[in-house]
């Protein structure tokens, strides 16, 4: 997961002018604005900041993009910061000098690091973690072990018990959207997803990215070298919540059109499918903007919700601008898709890290 916020953009600034002084000076790289010149071409480079226990920093090169864990911004490394930027730079031009049909870190990633006269342990470049990983946010934890114990009791056979702790639970999260919304500093942490990838755009994923405006984060394309990602930015808690829900309509989308395409024989094709995914959407939203206008009239400040995701997105994205998508549209196909929209309901993800808030839901 990704992480903005107006020091941890600064730090990438800082990142950022590093690794090219860094391919200018020691790899002898012509640079050209913010792009590096490499056997006529000019190639992008990003620096994006993420929390994983795992990894120190990844190259992803499907987008020229090097991630630097949040860690290394937290407690302040130049030293440890430097050899694993330069790790990463190594594998940026085992890229461009090798393309990506090599193993990471096989003898060409071995090869530039000795080109460049890099020392073994930049081409190892491993470390322990786990004293180094940042300790969560006491509110952030309290809520979520909060929410997680009521979406266990939401398990009950017990139907008015269920009822009662899925209610609970939203109202919770809705509660401390709120109040972060009424408390949004400058420097609170962004949190950016990748929720769903595929080959390239399709209906399905603009059909999913208008459902996820309806749960307290914005959705957005991204495009690589043979995928395009739809993603989620907001905070911690409904990031994670709408990267379920995300992953759970891709799969219930293809089960229901399946439903359908068998009861009426003359559904067929992409236009029929496409068709019929839009109005699932449709249908599914006509259900949560009424929810949402329940909350609004319970008392809830939704405005000002949506007002602290307009300030995230200019912290995470400050070009980012919003999509749209036309298409030839079948009406009967997508009258159906309407009618098991208005029907759909998304079930809870019990997983520690899968905290789900569905605005106004009744079981």
């Amino acid at each position: 997961m990704l992480i903005y916020s107006n020091a941890i953009n600064a730090f990438i600034r800082n990142v950022h002018s590093h690794a090219l002084k860094i391919l200018y000076s020691e790899c002898r790289l012509e640079i050209k604005g913010k792009k590096v010149l490499f056997k006529g071409y000019l190639y992008p480079l990003s620096i994006v900041v993420f929390n994983n226990p795992n990894q120190l920093g990844y190259f992803d090169y499907k987008y020229f993009q090097i991630g630097i864990n949040q860690i290394l911004f937290e407690r302040v490394d130049q030293n440890l910061l430097l050899k694993v930027l330069r790790h990463e730079l190594a594998h940026f031009m085992t890229y461009l000098n090798y393309g990506e049909g090599v193993t990471a870190h096989g003898e060409e990633f071995k090869c530039i690091c000795e080109k460049f006269n890099w020392p073994k342990e930049i081409s190892k470049a491993s470390l322990d973690l786990k004293n180094l990983i940042p300790t969560n946010n006491g509110k952030d934890l309290k809520v979520r072990k909060q929410i997680k114990k009521l979406f266990e009791l939401a398990k009950s056979s017990n139907l008015h018990e269920a009822q009662e702790a899925t209610r609970k639970a939203n109202e919770l999260l809705a509660k401390y959207n709120l109040e972060n919304a009424l408390e949004f500093s400058e420097e609170e942490n962004v949190y950016v997803k990748d929720v769903l990838i595929y080959k390239k755009n399709n209906k399905k994923l603009h059909a999913i990215y208008e459902i996820l405006t309806y749960f307290n984060v914005s959705p957005f394309f991204s495009k690589g070298q043979g995928e395009c990602k739809l993603g989620v930015l907001g905070d911690l808690l409904s990031v994670e919540s709408a990267d379920y829900i995300a992953n759970f309509l891709d799969h219930e989308f293809e089960r229901l059109w399946k439903i359908n395409k068998k009861n009426n024989s003359n559904l067929k094709g992409s236009v029929m499918k496409n068709s019929f995914f839009t109005g699932l959407s449709f249908g599914f939203c006509e259900k949560l903007k009424a929810q949402k206008y329940q909350y609004q009239i319970h008392g809830y400040n939704l405005v000002q919700i949506d007002k602290r995701l307009e300030q995230m997105r200019r912290i995470a994205f400050p070009r980012l601008g919003h999509t749209s998508s036309s298409a030839q549209v079948n009406n009967q196909s997508r009258n159906l898709g309407i009618e098991s929209g208005r029907n759909l309901n998304i079930r809870h993800g019990l997983n520690m890290n899968q905290t789900l808030f569905l605005p106004g839901e009744k079981n």
